[in-house]
Order: C-alpha cells, then structure tokens, then sequence
C-alpha cells in the first residue's frame, strides 16, 4: 500500500494535523452554539427552518454570546472547506492523472465552495440576498450538497480505477469470504441506530457495570474475530493455486480424545514471491483489519447516537467520527510503515500497544464506577472513550500481535499470540466463557443486558 499523498512525513503531518484541529474547532463550536442558544428545535448552526429565518435569528441575538459562536462556525467552516477540497484533489490526481477528469474536479470544488460561500453569507449576513429566503437558503443548501456530491464522487471513481479496477477478482474472493463480518457489522449498526426500541437496548446497558465489562470484552473479541476467521474461509474457499495449504488440528487434551475437536489452522509450504501473490496477500490484509475497525467504528457510532439522541446538548456526531476516522488512517498508515521498515519501529508499535491497553483498562476502570455511581450521561461519555481506546488498541495490537513472544506476555496478560495456536486458543477461551455466560444467564436474563446476549450469540456463530 502505498502512502496516499506524495508528500513528505513533515507534509503528511501537517496535513493531518490541520484537518484534525480544524474539525474538532467546528465541532466544539457547533456544541457550544446548542449549549448557549435555548432554542428548542435548532442543534446546529446550520438550521434548515428557513422560512422562519428572521425569528430564529432575533432569538439566536438574544441569547448571551450565542451570536459570536454562531459566526465562528460559518468562520471556521469558511477554513476547513477548501482544505478538504484540496485534499480530496491531491489524492484524485494521484490515483488518476487525467487532465481531463482534474479539470473536471476542480470546476465542481471551486463551484462547490463558492455556494458553501454563499450559504453561509445568506446565514449570517443577508438571508435575502438572492431574492426570496427560500431561495437564498433552501435552493442553495441544496446545489451545495448536490456539486460537494460530484466532487467526492470524482474522488470514488479515482479510487475505483486505482484498487478495484485490476483487483475486482481479488476483492470479490474477500468480499465473499468476509460475508459473516459484513452481517454481523450491518446487524449491530441497524439494532442501535434504526429499530425504534434498538436504542433502549445500549440504555438498559448502561445500567449493570457487569454488562458494560462483558459488552466490551465481547466487541473487541468479536472484532478480532471478524477480521481474522475471513482469512480461513477465504484460504479453503479460494485456494492460492501457486502455494500448497496444509491444514491442521492441534490437539487440545481430553476434547480431542473424547469428542474429536481441536484447533485447525493452517500452513503455507512456500512463501508468496510473485506480484499476484503479493497483491492478494495486501488486499486480503488490508480488508480483514478494516473489517474489524468497521465493527468499533460502528460501535463508536451507537453510542455517539444514543447520546445524542437523549441529551439536550446535541452532538455533530459527524464531525466527531470525521474526525476520529482522519485519526485513525494517519495511525493506520504510520503502522503499515513501521511494519515495513524492522527494528526499532516495531518495537515502538509494541510499546505503543502497551499504553493503549493500560489506556483502555482505565477508562474501562472509571466508566464502570460512573455507572456504580449512577449517572448515566457520564457513563456513557466515558464508555465512549473507551470505545475509542478499544480501537485504538485494536490497531497496534493488530500490527504488533506477531511480536508478543512469552517474554512480553506478561506485561498484557495475554498468552504469547505471536503464534497462531495460541491465539487461536484466545479465541477458543472466550468462545467457552462466553458460551458458559450465556447458559448461566438464561436462567436470570434480567440480569444481563440484552445487548451481550446478541454480541455472545454473534460470536458463538
């Protein structure tokens, strides 16, 4: 894979840098507006009551300081616009150079911004400037999205020719073999954000700290899972026709002697040496890890909607995830690089793996007294945090697992998951703890949530 803008690190992290303060100045900014206006129906600068543009505003005026984050929004939106616009052109030129087609992209982003321009005139300096309100907002509200659509669909197409186009084989036998991962994924993100009672089911949730530790065991567990076991299939399904898999059942004590069942995995006789080989194995790769990124990104998403769905303070919760998802591709990224480059990088995504666990084990540790204290907007937040280090822990790990020898174990309380029988052994333990859980808790079901009851099941199948 290679590095998706041509600049060099100083560049890339400037780039990065700028997007991710910027989103998160917007973000803040659009919160702060709903925390000092009181105006019931309005959770956003960009209100779309257009027809009642005048009253909205004199309201808006009257609330103390209000005013001023009402046009530091549009301010900073005038900022971060055309620096996407920019980025999305960079990355379009270098997945297809075509003057053409660039010529193209630039006329739709330059169109694009000069109505993003012109929607945040009609917000804050004269709604009526183009003739009726309806006009000078709605209509234009909705040319912007419509050429915003155009330039990302230039951007999909660049994207399009570059991966999918000589790869569609490769990407179907992956697709197909990850089939069970993309339901699960769909299966959770529809429960949570679309079923009229699905959000209740993360609010009864919150209420049992023993349910929040198994919730998020069980989504970690289960996004490891999603990510690795499409490799199996993948494997006896799609067969490399240049390499000899061999498989295998590890022995595991009396299960194997008694009812036959044991530990398969498998070994390729020769290492991959063609481009074709190659290619599968990055592509395969590439979409197995970020299949198990999708599900906590998902599950990132529940809880930024249930919170925002019942609390008065709203959240752009698409500015937070924007921004998480920039973070997470520069975190993606500089790991794929330290993974290629050995020595000392590799050794710095282990240590990093070790700070995002203890990360991850104290907002555990502190979301499960908020919930003992009995606040659950706090309990919430903070499972969000930890949401958030759970994946960011699930990246390193995923980059670092082959280096944990018995040696260094230790230090995460986890087997030596460098070798694949013994990870495969961390799944078969949370598979019987999770199966014991299950039986033990039919017999009281009130006493755990219903949301770990689908996430063990999930995993069971």
């Amino acid at each position: 894979m290679k590095n998706p803008l041509h600049l060099e690190k100083a560049g890339r992290e400037k780039l990065a840098l700028y997007l991710i303060i910027i989103s998160g100045l917007m973000a803040a900014s659009a919160m702060l507006f709903r925390y000092c206006v009181s105006i019931e129906f309005i959770d956003h600068p960009q209100f779309t009551y257009f027809h009642e543009y005048a009253r909205i505003k004199a309201e808006i005026a009257a609330c103390p300081g209000a005013l001023y984050f009402y046009y530091a929004f549009f301010i900073l939106d005038m900022i971060w616009a055309p620096l996407a616009l920019l980025m999305i052109y960079n990355l379009t030129r270098i997945y297809l150079n075509s003057k053409r087609f660039l010529t193209s992209l630039f006329i739709f982003s330059i169109a694009a911004y000069a109505f993003d321009l012109l929607e945040g005139i009609g917000y804050t300096v004269k709604d009526d400037l183009f003739g009726s309100t309806s006009f000078s907002l709605a209509q234009f509200v909705r040319i912007k999205v419509f050429l915003y659509t155009l330039v990302v669909f230039h951007l999909l197409i660049a994207l399009y020719q570059r991966y999918v186009t000589e790869n569609l084989r490769l990407i179907s036998q992956a697709i197909l073999a990850s089939f069970l991962s993309i339901i699960i994924i769909v299966m959770i993100l529809f429960l949570a954000t679309k079923l009229e009672q699905g959000s209740t089911v993360i609010i009864h949730l919150l209420d049992s700290p023993f349910s929040i530790f198994i919730c998020t065991m069980m989504v970690f567990i289960l996004a490891l899972a999603c990510a690795h076991y499409p490799d199996y299939i993948k494997q006896y399904f799609f067969p490399n026709a240049s390499s000899t898999v061999t498989w295998s059942l590890e022995k595991v004590g009396f299960f194997t002697t008694l009812l036959g069942m044991g530990i398969i995995h498998y070994k390729e006789a020769d290492a991959v040496t063609t481009v074709e080989d190659q290619k599968r194995t990055n592509i395969a790769s590439f979409l197995r890890k970020n299949l198990g990124s999708a599900l906590l990104f998902t599950w990132i998403y529940s809880l930024f909607f249930v919170l925002d769905k019942y609390t008065e303070v709203k959240i752009p919760v698409g500015l937070f995830c924007f921004a998480l998802i920039l973070v997470y591709l520069y975190i993606y990224n500089d790991c794929y690089n330290k993974q290629n480059d050995p020595g000392e990088n590799t050794a710095s995504i282990e240590r990093k793996t070790i700070y995002t666990f203890v990360l991850l084990f104290i907002s555990l540790c502190l979301t499960l007294l908020s919930c003992i204290l009995g606040n659950w907007i706090l309990t919430c937040s903070l499972l969000i945090l930890t949401a958030i280090c759970n994946l960011f822990f699930y990246i390193y790990f995923q980059f670092s697992r082959a280096g944990f020898r018995k040696d260094k174990s230790i230090l995460l309380f986890l087997p030596a998951v460098g070798d694949i029988v013994q990870f495969l052994k961390v799944f078969a333990s949370f598979g019987w703890c999770a199966l014991f859980i299950y039986l033990l808790f039919l017999r009281f079901p009130t006493n755990l949530s219903s949301l770990c009851f689908m996430l063990i099941w999930l995993y069971l199948l």
